[in-house]
């Protein structure tokens, strides 16, 4: 970034962002960097997840909560569905342009922070972050109908879950 010239994000401190459109989240915690970009681009990196199974495009957007609002938003949606609803609403309200999914190594163990390296050789892209999910969840044998992220993403109008669907 500073070989180009681009100026860094601002992470660190954020301010609540009303969203009244909310199945479950009415509002969140954004970092400043997210608020005040003119596109936002998702980056993530392919592994698995203890409580959502996988965590892959829609999961990662909970980076863009600012600093310790991530572990009271842990403690407000406390199991995997009603994560997974709050995270489509935070998709649906950031609305990223773009998901690239690093899984050239991929991680599968007990994650998100601990398991075994993976040599998968791939990145995925796509517009469309369950689609990308899916497509994941496909790749290491995961129905994604067990995927909570993928399937509240889905009803939620976020993306498409059927894999016929997918180019």
């Amino acid at each position: 970034a500073e070989k180009y010239g681009v100026a860094k994000a601002d992470f660190a401190t954020g301010s609540i962002v009303p969203f009244p459109k909310g199945r479950t989240a009415k509002s969140f915690y954004l970092c400043k960097g997210v608020q005040e970009a003119d596109a936002y681009i998702n980056v993530c990196k392919m592994k698995t997840h203890a409580l959502e199974r996988i965590t892959g495009a829609v999961k990662n957007q909970y980076g863009c909560i600012c600093g310790v609002n991530k572990a009271t938003g842990h403690a407000a949606y406390p199991n995997s569905d009603v994560f997974a609803d709050m995270l489509a609403d935070l998709n649906l309200c950031i609305r990223p342009r773009l998901h690239i999914m690093d899984g050239v190594v991929a991680m599968e163990g007990n994650g998100p922070s601990s398991g075994t390296p993976v040599n998968m050789n791939v990145l995925l892209f796509s517009a469309d972050a369950v689609a990308l999910d899916t497509v994941f969840a496909a790749l290491i044998h995961l129905d994604a109908e067990e995927v909570p992220t993928c399937v509240s993403g889905a009803k939620a109008g976020l993306g498409v879950m059927d894999e016929a669907s997918i180019e």
